[in-house]
């Protein structure tokens, strides 16, 4: 009987409740959106998703509407891709229902500064299609905007809105029946998109809705209330845009409780930052509130609720200055993992700190220089070391109890953790382009640089510099910076050619070179190098690669073998060039570990009668480069020009011998596959050409000597063997001597009377048994004296 009884009391307190009888009335409700897919709309800030948030008001609005006896028919009721309907079948679908109205469900997004309730139907302002829809606009607006005390509110006609004179919406296009979509308030207003993410305040929005609904069809309002607002700091503020007159720039608190007395409803609030809380189905009555929230002092208000409306409630909330600070975490965390060693030891704290008296309780054993900083309120400390953790090391943080609150409460006990760093503590720089202390004999080398693992970019501001001999810091071009094999690849070249007769230059790396673990370099790098340069007097360029006449493909040439012919190419681009705006382009691989040969055939046959060359840009890949000649009995046969292992544009000639030097015609150039090469390489070429000689060695054996001279020796570098050029103008007495850095006599080459005319020798450094480094040649004829210098490489 006690059982009956009960039973009875809450099924007339039900129809007490929602005595707005909507019997016999069939509502259409359509949650905008659907399946997070390309019209959706996200708010990273705040993980919220207008397709879930407008499911969230639906299902709570036909939960309300369905208690008062109407019937409430969705476009859908899950949030997938395939419940995303057409909106012309979700027209056809309320159509078929036979519905009395319709009504779509959005939110609104502008600028993140505006939150205004804006309600729309089909027509215009103020001669809608439907005029019931305006009707229903108006009451909806109202109560929206009461709800979520927004700014403003607007019924709108879509005709007008969206200044189109027709119909716009397609929600609303075809609907037999009054229709509205709402767009309660802006998701891109922070504290909006916040708020948004609490369920109960979605809740509260259907309720001002179903509000809307009972007006609409004449009905009486709900016969209970709602207390509902938002518990707040007094003294913080939001680092987000809030408008100050709402209230919203003071910070919302998480994990709020709210009791309601009399009934002993307790509201437990979500970790959102919105601070909202909702207490609905209340008798109309007077009601006494009790705030809490974690480190904040109780506090209590007395509310009185109306029926049919909702009474606000919003509490601020001071700090509790008595409560013992909660560490809340720290890290690193793990005794037994390794971590990187520039890892920063962080520790969060429920309350804010006194900054001074924590910094003076943080030690770190080895004691290690570092910076500290303070973040969320003085609640979060870092500290970040300077230089990276020695290797392998274990290393202890201690905080003692003497760190305290803003409030001057002390730790309640020290907090003393450990952490193990890895086996790295630098990164490291493994190869250079051109290697420290090197001379290279080209003039626009391409600096590069390579690193043990892949380079933070975001580190490299102001780090890398090339400097000349007087330290003026030179400008560089076609810098590119990449990963593969895991290594770090930093390119670059300079805007301005580098040749000035062994002039000293130097790349410089400052130490916060960083990989993407963040471990830096830490000490400087200077990697000094000299340059030398061999310019070709041209005599006649008979190809300078603007068209690709003549030339073919590798694959067109039985000379080519052992490469892959889907990814071996030759092609004119304008990628690079030495003169002019293009060059030819050469990207070879080999399938062997040797003896491929690359060959671009030329079919025109370029006749040349003098020494044949070319501006090539290498690839460092050690193979070699030959060009190909035909003599007048159509044999065929291969010259050496030179071994790849530079990069940047140098200039080619014979290094081998030329048979019939005089009967020649060009019919192709090769990369040969050395045994130490790289399998695959990219080359350019530019400007092929007969030469008269190069600067430096005048070899025009028909010029009468005029003056005493002594050029720059050729090749230089040099290895095995070098050639150097004087010119008499007189019969005299030649001495050509060598010397090492230290002014040491190091060989006699020429001892004796000599003819007028020009002279060459040949240097060989096994002859003389010359280690690597630099020495100086001294040319003595009569009263004239000439000293040059020369490098020796191995």
């Amino acid at each position: 009987m006690k059982k009956m009884k009960k039973l009875l009391f809450l099924i007339l307190i039900s129809r007490a409740v929602f005595a707005q009888d909507l019997f016999g009335t069939k509502i259409y409700l359509n949650p905008g959106h659907g399946g997070f897919d390309s019209n959706d709309r996200n708010i990273p800030e705040t993980g919220f998703w207008e397709s879930t948030s407008n499911l969230d008001k639906g299902l709570a609005l036909r939960n309300i509407l369905q208690q008062i006896n109407a019937t409430v028919y969705m476009s859908r009721v899950a949030n997938t891709s395939a419940d995303d309907l057409p909106l012309s079948q979700i027209v056809s679908d309320a159509n078929s229902k036979n519905v009395d109205f319709f009504h779509a469900i959005h939110s609104n997004a502008f600028n993140g500064q505006s939150n205004y309730t804006l309600l729309l139907f089909q027509g215009k302002d103020n001669a809608p299609t439907y005029p019931d829809a305006l009707t229903m606009a108006n009451f909806v607006s109202n109560e929206i905007y009461n709800a979520n005390r927004t700014t403003a509110k607007y019924s709108r006609g879509d005709f007008d809105f969206y200044g189109t004179g027709q119909a716009y919406l397609g929600v609303f296009k075809n609907l037999n029946v009054p229709g509205t979509l709402s767009e309660g308030s802006f998701h891109d207003y922070l504290p909006e998109s916040w708020r948004l993410m609490n369920s109960s305040y979605k809740k509260h929005e259907a309720w001002a809705i179903a509000r809307g609904f009972l007006k609409y069809f004449l009905r009486p309002g709900f016969q209970t209330g709602i207390i509902a607002g938002l518990v707040r700091d007094m003294n913080k503020t939001v680092s987000y845009y809030g408008i100050t007159s709402k209230g919203d720039n003071k910070l919302p608190l998480n994990n709020i409780k709210v009791t309601v007395e009399p009934g002993g409803k307790t509201y437990n609030g979500d970790g959102n930052n919105n601070g909202f809380f909702l207490f609905d189905s209340l008798a109309a009555g007077s009601y006494k509130l009790y705030y809490e929230a974690p480190g904040y002092y109780k506090d209590s208000s007395t509310v009185t609720v109306t029926a049919n409306t909702t009474s606000f409630a919003d509490k601020f909330l001071l700090y509790d200055t008595t409560v013992v600070v909660k560490i809340v975490s720290y890290s690193p965390s793990s005794p037994t993992d390794s971590v990187k060693t520039i890892s920063p030891v962080s520790i969060r704290f429920d309350l804010p700190m006194d900054t001074a008296s924590t910094n003076a309780a943080f030690h770190l054993t080895p004691a290690t220089q570092g910076v500290i900083t303070w973040s969320d309120g003085n609640k979060y400390f870092t500290f970040k070391p300077s230089l990276p953790y020695l290797k392998a090391a274990e290393y202890m943080v201690t905080l003692s109890k003497t760190a305290k609150t803003i409030w001057g409460i002390e730790l309640a006990g020290e907090l003393s953790f450990k952490f193990l760093t890895k086996n790295r503590n630098r990164y490291l720089l493994e190869k250079t382009y051109p290697e420290a202390n090197s001379s290279i004999n080209l003039g626009y080398p391409q600096i590069r640089l390579q690193f043990e693992a892949p380079v933070s970019t975001a580190s490299l501001g102001g780090q890398i510099n090339l400097y000349d001999r007087s330290g003026t810091r030179l400008s560089v071009i076609n810098v590119k910076i990449f990963s593969e094999n895991g290594k770090g690849l930093i390119y670059f070249e300079s805007r301005d050619q580098l040749w000035d007769q062994m002039s000293p230059l130097s790349v410089q790396l400052g130490g916060k070179i960083a990989d993407i673990d963040s471990i830096p370099m830490v000490d400087s790098v200077v990697i000094p190098f000299s340059v030398s340069y061999d310019q070709a007097i041209p005599i006649t360029i008979f190809d300078n690669f603007e068209t690709q006449v003549g030339w073919k493909d590798p694959s067109a040439s039985p000379h080519s073998t052992g490469i892959d012919t889907s990814t071996s190419h030759f092609s004119i681009t304008t990628e690079r060039k030495f003169l002019g705006s293009k060059s030819g382009k050469l990207f070879y691989t080999f399938t062997n570990s040797a003896n491929g040969s690359c060959f671009i055939p030329n079919e025109t046959k370029i006749q040349t009668n003098a020494d044949a060359g070319a501006w090539v840009f290498g690839d460092l890949s050690n193979n070699h480069i030959n060009l190909w000649f035909e003599d007048s009995t159509t044999t065929e046969f291969s010259v050496f020009y030179d071994s790849l292992d530079w990069v940047g544009w140098k200039f080619i000639r014979n290094r081998g011998e030329v048979p019939n030097k005089n009967l020649k015609k060009l019919i192709g150039i090769e990369v040969k596959q050395a045994v130490t090469g790289n399998k695959n390489g990219l080359i350019y070429i530019d400007n092929l050409q007969t030469f008269d000689g190069l600067t430096g060695i005048q070899q025009n054996e028909d010029l009468t000597v005029t003056n005493f001279n002594l050029d720059q020796n050729y090749p230089n570098p040099f290895n095995p063997e070098t050639q150097i050029s004087y010119q008499l103008p007189e019969n005299s007495f030649v001495t050509l001597k060598i010397f090492d850095v230290l002014g040491n006599e190091v060989a006699i080459l020429v001892n004796e009377f000599q003819q007028a005319g020009k002279h060459n020798y040949k240097l060989g450094i096994r002859n003389y048994e010359l280690s690597s480094g630099v020495y100086f040649y001294q040319l003595r004829a009569g009263n004239f004296l000439q000293t040059k210098k020369m490098v020796v490489l191995k």
